[in-house]
């Protein structure tokens, strides 16, 4: 007997006889993503996007730091100076040591200018300038020097031509008074009374700027003059000459005296 067939009525494999879609599955559901760990959950009531990000996580103290390679040698290289090309700086340094031998201001000023000469050159070549600095510091030194020695000389000779100078007016007047005294002895046969006043009996003229003493021994057989100048009591000379006997020739004429008093054994 045959039973009408239902037309919505499928089949043992579930399909549409009449060839109709079989039916989809629901999409599978997506799963939230996973929450930054750098940005802090959201507080109640408060969007996500509004979160302040975590801070940065601690660095690690145990991290490895960078490793240099220790310099060459154990010092830092540094360029070598160039070799200088004048030879300038040598003659400044060779200069300024020979102006303490010989020429002392010529070659000290010859050290300093080839010295700053040499400089100039070994700065535009890019080398060093340690023997022109030398040269030029041994000429400054050696000039300072000189000027101090010229000055000593200059002022010690200024008081010698000085003393000199009186000590020659001395001897003039002395020489007068020898002559004076010497005729004093002839004219009494001993120096035995011997005066400064007895001496201008006998053409002697005393001087203002010069002190003249005249003095015997005690037999009276020997006289001795003695002078200084009036402003420098201390510079004494004396005649006849004993002792430290000092000549000096002056417009061809000779003096010859003896340095301080006339001794002992003349009163």
């Amino acid at each position: 007997m045959n039973t009408p067939q239902d037309p919505d009525n499928t089949g043992p494999s579930g399909g549409s006889e009449s060839g109709s879609p079989e039916p989809q599955l629901p999409p599978e559901p997506v799963p939230p993503p996973l929450p930054d760990p750098n940005v802090a959950p959201p507080a109640a009531g408060q969007p996500a996007a509004e979160q302040p990000p975590l801070p940065p996580p601690p660095a690690d103290p145990y991290q490895a730091q960078p490793q240099y390679a220790p310099p060459v040698g154990g010092y830092a290289a540094t360029a070598a100076p160039a070799a200088s090309k004048t030879s300038l700086p040598v003659w400044s340094l060779i200069l300024g040591i020979l102006s303490f031998v010989c020429l002392p201001v010529i070659l000290a000023i010859a050290a300093i200018i080839t010295g700053f000469m040499g400089r100039s050159r070994a700065k535009q070549e890019g080398s060093g300038t340690g023997m022109a600095t030398s040269g030029i510091v041994l000429g400054i030194v050696n000039l300072v020097i000189s000027a101090v020695v010229i000055v000593m000389l200059i002022v010690g000779g200024v008081a010698i031509f000085g003393i000199v100078s009186q000590q020659v007016r001395t001897a003039e007047e002395l020489e007068s008074a020898s002559l004076a005294a010497e005729a004093y002895g002839t004219a009494n046969n001993s120096y035995e009374g011997l005066s400064t006043a007895a001496l201008t009996r006998f053409g002697y003229t005393p001087s203002s700027d010069v002190t003249v003493v005249a003095k015997t021994n005690a037999t009276g057989t020997q006289y001795c003059v003695e002078g200084a100048p009036s402003d420098d009591p201390g510079n004494v000379i004396h005649m006849p000459a004993s002792g430290v006997t000092t000549t000096i020739t002056v417009n061809g004429r000779s003096y010859v005296y003896g340095q301080g008093g006339c001794g002992a054994s003349f009163q």
